[in-house]
């Protein structure tokens, strides 16, 4: 087979399976997300992007997260730095199916926004994708944080069942 030809049908077969990954129904949840748990995250949204990511925390609740992500993506342009905009994402992603890209989004909220409840959300997200260690790191974070919702031990009693 012509090489040109072998090329381009390996990257319309990435293509199909990123559109087939778009497309795929939603999911699901995995667990519930603790949206006033970002208000803190927020607060530093301009009042037109706030707007815009409760009307994307609605879609999320009604499971429209394909439509969540288009909002979304338009505020994390405008707002790189926002943990809260990065979970709410992640979120969006995990509903989706798209764990790896949750898991991503989750360790860039991370970086830019330590708190206890972002640190649990990436633990949580650690675990779903198998990466045991960075679940592990997170709920040392949150258990310095003080683990106020138990987050904490409640993952560490999932790693514990998991190895069993």
């Amino acid at each position: 087979m012509n090489p040109t030809l072998r090329s381009l049908l390996a990257h319309g077969r990435g293509y199909l399976v990123l559109i087939a990954l778009t497309l795929a129904p939603a999911r699901a949840e995995v667990f519930s997300l603790k949206f006033e748990r970002l208000n803190g995250a927020l607060a530093m949204l301009s009042s037109t992007d706030r707007q815009t990511v409760d009307n994307a925390i609605a879609l999320i609740k009604r499971g429209d997260h394909n439509l969540a992500l288009i909002e979304l993506n338009s505020v994390a342009k405008a707002n790189p730095t926002s943990a809260g905009v990065r979970v709410l994402t992640a979120y969006a992603l995990l509903n989706l199916g798209n764990t790896l890209g949750a898991f991503k989004e989750a360790k860039t909220a991370e970086s830019v926004g330590h708190d206890s409840y972002i640190c649990s959300f990436l633990g949580r997200v650690a675990y779903l994708v198998g990466d045991v260690r960075a679940c592990k790191r997170e709920i040392k974070h949150v258990r310095a944080a003080g683990d106020p919702d138990g987050e904490a031990a409640a993952l560490e009693q999932e790693l514990a069942a998991k190895r069993r």
